[in-house]
């Protein structure tokens, strides 16, 4: 799932709606690797995302005006391409990608758990139905079916990439680099979010002078919990007894943290899981120390307590493991992808990719 994320992060941001095309034939083979086959719908997905992320390639790169009325994405060079043309290459690059994974997996022996199955099928679920991608998709003529397909597909590169990087791996990443790259980019900490977002005129002088009450509690050693519950107002706290937690851990052999209330920041770089814009200042932080910290892009104020990410060890090895490993390796493992499939030869269906024009696919802007 990890090489899906950021693709999926910029097509949103565009909302893209769209109709590439007329109807074509079901199940249509538009590219092959042997036995491998991708289906037109599938191109059709991967030519919309290629389409999102050059769009946004463009919109970053701070050079126009996009919301200029005469302002045409179609007319703008990337890379020294034409937009179509690079849309059309990276779709085609991806669609190959796409068949490799397959190939690699099938040819290593790799299948994917029934759990991770399980967990793709329902990410699949929830974005069709409750992030809507469904009726963005559906209008290029992918369906659900050849949506958890794809989903599915970026899990086997994520089961390809584990093969070779973790544990037991060709390539087995150190627990010396996996901790000196955690070490520079994440912290563990206790975080109090006051988000004043909706507020039409917050009175952020009230809400400072709050929060430096919140901040001395914790600084004179007051019960973090304590804290927790008064900030967030919770009234009904657990009865459950620590013999009953304990009971349950022991039931239960999944990894878990030891101290349910941390939290981990990262840096610019890392996961949507665990990326924070104000990371810099928590790093600069000392173990102990209590901050009230500022965030005007986000509306938000937080309380922040340091923790020693390092006093448990469920952080390095289990919870951020795949996040640093990606971190340290991804560049590594996209190079050498784009190798494999350069000598390889795919059997390409002109005929049934000619029917998407890139220029058929529409943002909301048009």
């Amino acid at each position: 799932m990890k090489f899906l994320k950021k693709a999926l992060a910029i097509f949103l941001a565009l909302a893209i709606t769209s109709s590439l095309s007329a109807c074509h034939p079901k199940d249509e083979v538009a590219i092959s690797l042997d036995d491998y086959k991708l289906t037109s719908a599938m191109y059709s997905y991967f030519l919309v995302m290629a389409d999102s992320e050059a769009k946004g390639i463009i919109a970053d790169s701070g050079e126009y005006d996009i919301s200029a009325a005469n302002f045409n994405y179609y007319n703008q060079d990337i890379d020294g391409k034409s937009f179509e043309d690079y849309v059309k290459d990276v779709a085609l690059e991806n669609c190959k990608k796409f068949l490799a994974y397959e190939k690699l997996c099938g040819e290593n022996g790799l299948v994917l758990s029934d759990e991770q199955i399980s967990n793709a099928e329902s990410m699949a679920d929830e974005n069709w139905n409750y992030y809507g991608y469904g009726a963005i998709f559906e209008q290029n003529g992918i369906s659900f079916e050849t949506y958890k397909k794809l989903l599915i597909n970026s899990f086997k590169a994520d089961l390809y990439f584990d093969s070779i990087y973790n544990e037991g791996g060709a390539k087995e990443v150190s627990t010396e680099d996996i901790q000196t790259t955690m070490d520079e980019n994440y912290v563990a900490v206790y975080l109090l979010l006051k988000d004043y977002s909706s507020e039409s005129e917050p009175d952020l002088d009230k809400i400072e002078e709050e929060l430096e009450g919140f901040k001395t509690r914790l600084e004179k050693g007051e019960d973090y919990e304590n804290v927790y519950n008064d900030f967030y107002d919770i009234t009904s706290a657990s009865t459950e007894t620590d013999e009953e937690e304990e009971a349950e851990e022991g039931e239960d052999a999944t990894p878990a943290p030891k101290d349910k209330y941390i939290q981990i920041l990262g840096s610019e770089g890392t996961s949507d899981m665990v990326a924070f814009g104000k990371f810099d200042e928590v790093k600069a932080m000392e173990i102990g120390e209590v901050s009230v910290i500022a965030d005007s892009d986000n509306k938000a104020y937080y309380v922040v307590v340091k923790k020693d990410i390092n006093s448990d060890t469920y952080y390095r090895d289990e919870y951020l493991k795949s996040d640093i490993l990606y971190l340290i390796k991804a560049d590594e493992f996209e190079a050498d992808i784009l190798e494999y499939i350069n000598p390889l030869k795919f059997t390409v269906n002109n005929y049934a990719m000619r029917q998407f024009k890139v220029k058929n696919i529409k943002d909301g802007t048009n």
